[in-house]
């Protein structure tokens, strides 16, 4: 009698194990960095409800803390937020580009870069294009073109 492969069995089979995202099972991380908490809760528990795994950063320094750490496979990032979790830290509003223009030199590198912001300008959105950010939302958006992006991200990362 012939075995029946489970759902993905012969893809994993057939092609090596080149990282951690190539394993059975890996669930596709996202780094979330968002000062706002309701709207960072909001973002997170859409994201979870639809199977992504979701680390939440406020600030720059966690930020590339937990790049470095958890290795996601995208990044959502508002554009403002403080330089560290502490309440009197700097507020950085750009601190979107700061965290772009550090991981150019990061070994870990997420293809996938989504940008959300509230105070988007022209010029803003040229210096986010430039740097190569997968998509750039305004908010308030609808949370399904969010999820179309996502979909599409980690469908290209499962090859």
């Amino acid at each position: 009698m012939s075995r029946i492969p489970f759902a993905n069995e012969e893809d994993t089979l057939r092609k090596p194990f080149r990282s951690h995202r190539d394993s059975p099972g890996h669930q596709f991380k996202i780094l979330l960095v968002e000062d706002d908490r309701f709207y960072c809760l909001f973002l997170k528990q859409y994201l979870e409800r639809l199977g992504y795994s979701v680390i939440e950063a406020d600030s720059l320094s966690e930020f590339k803390l937990f790049l470095n750490a958890e290795q996601p496979d995208a990044i959502i990032s508002d554009i403002g937020f403080a330089e560290t979790p502490e309440p009197t830290a700097p507020y950085l509003t750009i601190g979107g580009l700061i965290a772009l223009d550090w991981l150019v030199y990061q070994t870990h590198k997420p293809e996938t870069v989504i940008v959300i912001s509230s105070t988007l300008t022209e010029r803003l959105r040229q210096q986010f294009e430039y740097r190569g950010v997968t998509a750039i939302f305004e908010k308030p958006f609808a949370p399904d073109a969010l999820a179309r992006v996502l979909k599409q991200a980690a469908r290209s990362t499962d090859i």
